[in-house]
């Protein structure tokens, strides 16, 4: 059982599960807490450790250390760190070094003061090996769709079949997990009001329960893990850039500010796939194919993430530019399936005189990524940036403006994209545009089909409204539809 008491650490190794490699300020377990978490412990059958992070960087970790001793028998007494920080003859005096996991990650100094001060471990990692870490934030339900081939993914997890339960502190509250990584996700996105708290109260014999007790967690965080995928990685000392997938993106932030974070949206980009994902000392030398590299991420041809944006900017910067050309002065545009905001916030910020409606349903929230949440929208909101929660029907019924052009982007299904055209164009100007994003985007085949329909019957159609719409041109995947020549719409009102 890991008792994380901080994910504060001297390294930042490339694919900490703890996210001791990502920047924020990080929460120190108090003595109280880390008392009524062994407390809760009594009667555990296996090794009860502190860990981190590095646990040695715990401000009272001397304090940790004799509770510890008061309420752990030494047989059980474990110790997850890297290095001892001045703290080696305790580290002697309180933990068993038959239990304890002392990976130093090459660091010569750590390896000096671990043998000096506690000769009995001779188990020591990494002092001439690195680590290789699967990337634990790529998301599998960001790159597979199928929910059942997922499932049987999580049937043969590595953590799961082979590492710890943990307790740790979400938002001031102890909390326990069945598995590790789903802590580290909760406590990624602890600060986002609309994260759910899918951890177990801490109470006497909570460990002892079925796995019934722990389905949310299952449900959620496996989904949003990536150790069942077993991605090659990258050396947790010698590595060279992160891996990260939209569901944590927006969180995903190394304190380390010159490294660099590919975004995966493939499952190829994580190279060929380890054995096992925990063995991570043996994964160090590898010998299967390492990853391919990923084609560079030309941000003008993909969705992508910027500094000061919450979640991912799904259009890409060319589309952005040509929206950004075609609206008018002064003009309103209608983005009908908001998200979190991000294209909407990057056209506010390039054109503050232009006066942006955002629509979104925010389906299925919360069980979806964070990423898709109001508070990450609220997060990106600006000055000209307006939200409502419903779809553009029930908007249409009270709307008392009309746009110079309306993005769809929203329910991607061929039914769904047909349900916004019928009600889009009567909230144009007579030289409105409407704009279909992802029009040419192979995998959203029903963007196309709907639009396809949309036009072939308009072009047969004498209604000044949805009458004479042809696709005039596309910029990578968003397509620009405009009213034929000699349909007029200069009797349009609103009723």
């Amino acid at each position: 059982m890991q008792v994380m008491v901080t994910r504060a650490c001297d390294k930042a190794c490339f694919g900490c599960t703890q996210g001791s490699n990502l920047g924020g300020k990080p929460v120190f377990m108090s003595p109280d807490q880390f008392e009524e978490a062994l407390l809760s412990l009594k009667g555990y059958f296996g090794v009860i450790a502190p860990f981190g992070g590095n646990p040695a960087m715990h401000p009272q970790f001397p304090e940790l250390c004799r509770l510890m001793r008061k309420h752990v028998p030494y047989a059980q007494r474990g110790l997850w760190c890297n290095h001892p920080l001045g703290h080696g003859a305790l580290m002697r005096e309180t933990f068993n070094s038959a239990v304890s996991n002392i990976n130093v990650h090459l660091d010569q100094e750590a390896q000096a003061e671990f043998e000096r001060d506690w000769p009995e471990n001779t188990r020591l990692l990494g002092t001439d090996t690195d680590s290789r870490h699967s990337p634990p934030f790529v998301a599998m339900r960001d790159v597979i769709a199928d929910e059942s081939e997922r499932w049987d993914l999580i049937s043969n997890c590595d953590v799961n079949q082979r590492w710890s339960a943990l307790i740790g502190v979400f938002r001031g509250e102890l909390r326990g997990y069945f598995c590790e990584l789903a802590y580290a996700q909760s406590a990624l996105h602890q600060h986002e009001p609309d994260y759910p708290d899918t951890g177990l109260p801490i109470t006497p014999g909570w460990w002892d329960q079925g796995m019934d007790a722990f389905s949310s967690q299952a449900r959620k965080h496996c989904h949003d893990c990536g150790i069942p995928l077993r991605g090659h990685g990258e050396l947790a000392i010698g590595g060279q850039s992160e891996q990260v997938s939209e569901t944590h993106a927006s969180a995903f932030h190394p304190k380390r500010r010159d490294r660099a974070v590919e975004l995966v949206q493939l499952r190829t980009q994580l190279g060929s796939p380890l054995d096992v994902a925990t063995n991570y000392i043996e994964n160090a030398t590898h010998v299967a194919e390492a990853p391919a590299a990923a084609p560079p991420v030309d941000l003008d041809c993909n969705p992508h993430t910027e500094p000061g944006v919450a979640g991912l900017i799904r259009t890409t910067r060319r589309e952005l530019a040509r929206i950004i050309e075609l609206l008018p002065p002064n003009a309103r545009l209608l983005e009908i399936g908001t998200d979190s905001g991000g294209t909407a916030s990057r056209i506010a910020d390039a054109r503050p005189d232009v006066q942006i409606t955002c629509l979104d349903i925010f389906a299925g929230w919360p069980h979806r990524s964070i990423a898709h949440s109001p508070s990450n929208w609220r997060t990106n909101q600006r000055p000209n940036m307006h939200l409502w929660v419903g779809d553009v029907a029930s908007y249409a019924a009270q709307c008392g403006v009309l746009f110079d052009v309306v993005l769809i982007d929203g329910d991607h299904t061929e039914a769904g994209v047909a349900r916004d055209l019928v009600t889009a164009p009567e909230l144009l100007t007579p030289t409105g545009l409407l704009l279909a994003h992802d029009y040419a985007d192979p995998g959203w085949p029903g963007v196309r089909a709907a639009v396809d329909r949309f036009c072939e019957q308009a072009s047969q159609s004498h209604d000044h409204i949805l009458g004479g719409w042809r696709v005039e041109e596309c910029c990578w995947s968003l397509a620009v539809l405009r009213r034929c020549p000699g349909h007029s719409t200069t009797d349009v009102t609103l009723t």
